[in-house]
């Protein structure tokens, strides 16, 4: 090739592993539309390089968790392709945020299943109920406002119980679990075990002895 090609292909490579290294290699980064704070970048890493991607992701209100689980999401697909089954659970009332942020800021609209088109759609948006009618085997789980079933196992309601039976199921059968919460917890110590029961159900059982 001529000198002239040599030099450009020289920088674009340069440029292109100098962004590789500014993004620590996650793709993600630099393929969804998101200014990504300090702190997000942190707790991104900080789950993608662990070998046991199994999380709780407690900021508080505002501080950009529904961003950091979409950059792992969108990694996760990015990584697996069509052998990703990502699960996103939430109450009623945020599924229309969830597609809308998964579309739109992390360009994933075309493997959601709200997108008609997709008879096997890559990322399921559900709400909390639905998780009963899920039928695969998911290699990631998402559940947004999880506090919000912290307090299912220990209710007299069987509906209740059995939800969070099943979402247990899923949670421990994923690769990569991310849980989301605002909402401080303190002195509710069966919640804080019913959420590690979610991330690991062998380590934090819910039996009589431990609650």
């Amino acid at each position: 090739s001529s000198p002239f090609l040599c030099n450009l292909l020289s920088k674009f490579y340069s440029e292109y592993y100098s962004q590789r290294r500014s993004c620590r290699s996650i793709a993600a980064l630099l393929s969804s539309s998101v200014e990504l704070e300090k702190h997000q970048l942190a707790a991104v890493y900080e789950v993608l390089k662990d070998t046991n991607k199994k999380y709780l992701l407690c900021d508080e209100v505002g501080l950009g968790k529904t961003i950091e689980a979409g950059f792992i999401i969108r990694q996760h697909v990015l990584e697996k392709g069509r052998h990703s089954k990502v699960l996103v659970l939430v109450p009623d009332s945020l599924s229309q945020q969830w597609e809308q942020e998964l579309t739109e800021r992390f360009h994933l609209g075309a493997v959601l299943n709200t997108d008609e088109d997709n008879d096997d759609p890559n990322v399921d948006i559900l709400t909390f109920s639905q998780a009963l009618t899920y039928e695969h085997t998911p290699t990631m789980v998402v559940i947004d406002e999880v506090h919000q079933i912290s307090s299912f196992p220990f209710n007299d309601n069987w509906m209740e119980s059995e939800l969070f039976s099943s979402i247990s199921t899923l949670t421990n059968q994923s690769e990569i679990t991310l849980l989301l919460t605002g909402t401080p917890m303190a002195g509710h110590r069966s919640a804080y075990l019913a959420l590690l029961h979610l991330l690991n159900s062998e380590s934090f059982p819910l039996t009589d002895r431990t609650i």
